[in-house]
């Protein structure tokens, strides 16, 4: 799998969104939920800087989605600079199938 990933955790400003627009049900916390979502992407990119660019919006929206599939409640005119304070992220150059056959000295 010639495929590169990022891992995006969800940071306090995302709750804040989230408890906003459900603000009849019981709030959201931070440390209630730490999932993180990978998103695999081309192991190609020249750079992180690079890759973050060409996928930040695609994220922020699948995440916001995942929350609420109304866009109307969505934060508008998000950008580079949101992401990063709504997201912590990684980046790993490599992704390891450990299903049968996905190692490379079996």
């Amino acid at each position: 799998m010639n495929r590169g990933a990022i891992t995006v955790q969800p940071k306090k400003p995302f709750f804040e969104w989230g408890n906003a627009v459900f603000a009849d049900e019981h709030p959201l916390k931070l440390e209630d939920d730490p999932e993180s979502s990978t998103y695999l992407v081309d192991d190609d990119w020249v750079s992180e800087k690079e890759a973050l660019q060409a996928h930040w919006a695609a994220i922020f929206e699948q995440e916001l989605f995942s929350m609420c599939t109304d866009e109307n409640t969505w934060p508008p005119n998000r950008n580079l600079n949101m992401f990063m304070a709504w997201f912590s992220f990684r980046f790993a150059s490599m992704v390891i199938d450990l299903e049968e056959g996905g190692l490379w000295y079996e």
